[in-house]
């Protein structure tokens, strides 16, 4: 794949406001566009006037943020990514999430894993959120763990540290 601007994150660990700074410095900004009844669906949009394609190397979530914090951090990942402004490399975290959700086995024994406890948290917390998870988890699940894409005829590949 070629690549004109990126920008490489890493290791965001749930911090949803250094996550929304960065994209303020980058100029990357959401606009919600006002309903103009109350039978209308309210729509949203990225601006990226510069055009950087964001490539995010894992550790987006964290246990010690008691949750909250992580999931509000993976959804916004997870909408620059659909919304073709990002690319999310799988990294330990996010596959330690994957297997939390998909073995609840290891959740019934009380595994003190921080994702474990990250995602029990979620489910008691707000069990409204069961289904959001389970979207996010799917996604997250095809995720590559690694990305390569060309710049000015060069190759090169991210990958998280983890998997090195």
């Amino acid at each position: 794949m070629k690549i004109k601007n990126p920008v490489v994150i890493g290791d965001i660990h749930a911090n949803y406001k250094g996550l929304k700074r960065i994209l303020k410095q980058l100029y990357i900004i959401k606009y919600e566009s006002p309903r103009r009844d109350k039978n209308q669906e309210e729509t949203s949009h990225w601006k990226n006037p510069k055009e950087y394609q964001l490539i995010f190397l894992g550790d987006i979530n964290d246990g010690r943020s008691k949750g909250k914090s992580s999931f509000k951090t993976l959804l916004l990942i997870k909408d620059l990514v659909d919304s073709g402004i990002g690319l999310l490399v799988q990294s330990n975290h996010q596959a330690d999430l994957i297997k939390a959700w998909f073995s609840p086995s290891l959740l019934s024994k009380g595994k003190e894993s921080q994702s474990y406890k990250e995602l029990l948290y979620l489910k008691i917390k707000d069990p409204s959120t069961r289904d959001a998870i389970e979207e996010l988890i799917h996604w997250l699940n095809q995720r590559p763990f690694y990305i390569s894409f060309v710049l000015k005829d060069k190759e090169y590949i991210c990958v998280h540290a983890y998997y090195t």
